[in-house]
């Protein structure tokens, strides 16, 4: 999937009036399929993907835009 269709699948997820909304830290970031934890049908290479910290720590600003924007936000 492209970074913009995943900020779109966050935002509308984020909008639910579900009480805990779970999604994947690679949608957060914005990464692409280079960081995917698996592939279905592949015996090889899953479960190796990992987050960078600096990356998790500069996410964050977007992060409190996205709660703050569909109402989450701690207050």
């Amino acid at each position: 999937g492209t970074p913009e269709f995943a900020e779109r699948l966050l935002e509308r997820v984020l909008a639910t009036d579900a009480k805990v909304a779970i999604v994947p830290l690679q949608d957060v970031l914005g990464l692409d399929d280079t960081a995917r934890m698996n592939v279905p049908g592949k015996a090889d290479g899953n479960w190796c993907w990992q987050a960078d910290a600096d990356d998790i720590k500069a996410s964050l600003p977007h992060l409190k835009e996205l709660a703050e924007k569909s109402g989450r936000a701690a207050k």
